[in-house]
């Protein structure tokens, strides 16, 4: 194929997509209810992966000091353990801190009103860099002699960690599976496009024309129709995913405090970018059978 024939070839591109409306239209719309469905999943499954990847972010180590430590000890400690490597941040709390807090939570316990003394020990909250440092600083705090309690959540956040393992890899696989079913339902109707236009595939055929020069106005054809179908489809894929954030948010209050979000552009981009491979890919794969016929 010359690059001379290339204004004659996307002419006919234009010509062929405005004869051929009904089918072109009927393609557009399988791309868009496809990819619709293909985009929610995605920005579904984003969250919710992020949100089983965050969840155990939220469970903090907490060291509780004992009675006789003086308050010196503890904030020299709390600075030692600020500079391990596994520790992102430590927080202290004060018995003084927490005495007027537990009060207010478990004032209904009347035995509270004899206390004259303030029972509660000093307590380090402790957020590692990541969620599986927070058996192994759990660990180190056990072994000094300072700490009478460490509170840890094991068994809670390797639950959440299995959760979130278990998560990324069905939606992995679920992602790969519906994109393949994406292209395939494509490909089915841009092969009904070509079927309809099977005489002129034909009459190229017999007026001497290349199968490259043949091929490119429809693999052209299949790229355009993706994208627009792809384009709509992002379109309603970010309102979707919009609403369908919004009704979590105020199901689950405590999603919102996590920040999990997914850049716009880039989902919008991916859907397109899927759409024009996925319309390509459909045309060649359907020409190489009404060509080899």
């Amino acid at each position: 194929m010359k690059l001379a024939s290339l204004p004659f070839l996307l002419r006919e591109m234009v010509l062929n997509l405005w004869r051929q409306r009904l089918t072109t239209l009927a393609c557009i719309t399988t791309s868009t209810i496809s990819i619709t469905v293909l985009g929610v999943f995605l920005g579904v499954a984003w969250h919710v992966t992020h949100l089983a990847v965050a969840l155990p972010r939220t469970l903090e180590v907490f060291a509780y000091f004992r009675d006789t430590i003086p308050r010196a000890r503890v904030t020299a400690l709390r600075d030692k353990i600020q500079a391990w490597p596994e520790v992102a941040k430590v927080r202290l709390v004060t018995r003084e801190e927490a005495w007027p807090t537990f009060k207010q939570e478990y004032g209904e316990i009347s035995e509270l009103n004899d206390l004259t003394i303030n029972p509660l020990p000093d307590k380090l909250e402790i957020v590692t860099i990541a969620p599986e440092k927070n058996m192994e600083v759990a660990a180190r705090l056990g072994k000094l002699p300072e700490f009478d309690k460490v509170v840890a959540e094991e068994k809670v956040l390797q639950r959440l960690l299995a959760i979130g393992r278990l998560v990324r890899s069905l939606s992995l696989a679920l992602a790969g599976l519906l994109a393949l079913g994406t292209a395939a339902v494509i490909g089915n109707a841009i092969r009904v496009t070509l079927f309809a236009r099977r005489r002129d595939l034909e009459v190229m055929q017999l007026v001497g024309a290349t199968d490259n020069f043949i091929r490119f106005p429809f693999v052209l054809e299949g790229a355009v129709e993706g994208a627009l179908g792809a384009t709509l489809a992002a379109g309603l894929t970010l309102l979707g995913l919009r609403y369908l954030q919004g009704q979590i948010v105020q199901g689950l209050p405590f999603v919102g405090e996590l920040h999990i979000t997914i850049s716009e552009p880039l989902l919008a981009g991916t859907l397109v970018t899927l759409g024009i491979l996925a319309g390509t890919v459909g045309s060649l794969a359907s020409l190489r059978r009404f060509l080899r016929a």
